[in-house]
């Protein structure tokens, strides 16, 4: 079996991307740590942007992506949704931080942009679980778990 190195670095990427926006959404409800939020965001994004850039070369022929986004129902069209609804979240909290917005507006948009955040932190590996052979409930909360650690893992790495 070869390494899809495409797909190793995706998941490491956007990972990473989730790990270090949910550390800067952390900061932001805390109310600390006011210096590390722009750099923090800013290297949320980049890291997605490199994520995402992986998955689609995983395809061989990048020119497929064109094929696959027009199936709502398959995969890679789930993780580009979520991919470009998160990277929008984080370039609307770093306008909104760069334009002195109140702490609870910066607050709201960054709470919101967990949610594809996380959703996508859980679609990073379920794909993986059934390759593995984990199909079913068991399989999804240890790969759950293992995402999620991932994601922490990578935010405490960043910061």
């Amino acid at each position: 079996m070869n390494i899809e190195w495409a797909l190793v670095f995706f998941t490491l990427f956007v990972g990473l991307s989730v790990g270090t926006f949910a550390g800067v959404v952390l900061t932001e409800w805390w109310g600390k740590a006011e210096q590390v939020r722009l750099p923090g965001a800013i290297t949320a994004l980049v890291a997605l942007v490199i994520g995402g850039i992986s998955s689609v070369l995983h395809l061989g022929h990048p020119e497929r992506i064109f094929g696959a986004l027009g199936h709502p129902t398959s995969g890679i069209f789930t993780e580009a949704l979520l991919i470009g609804l998160f990277g929008l979240d984080i370039v609307a909290y770093m306008i909104a931080m760069r334009r002195n917005a109140s702490g609870q507006a910066r607050k709201t948009i960054a709470t919101i942009g967990l949610v594809p955040a996380i959703l996508l932190s859980f679609g990073l590996v379920t794909p993986m679980c059934y390759l593995l052979g984990l199909p079913g409930t068991h399989g999804f909360c240890l790969c759950s778990m293992w995402s999620q650690q991932q994601s922490w893992a990578a935010s405490v790495l960043a910061y």
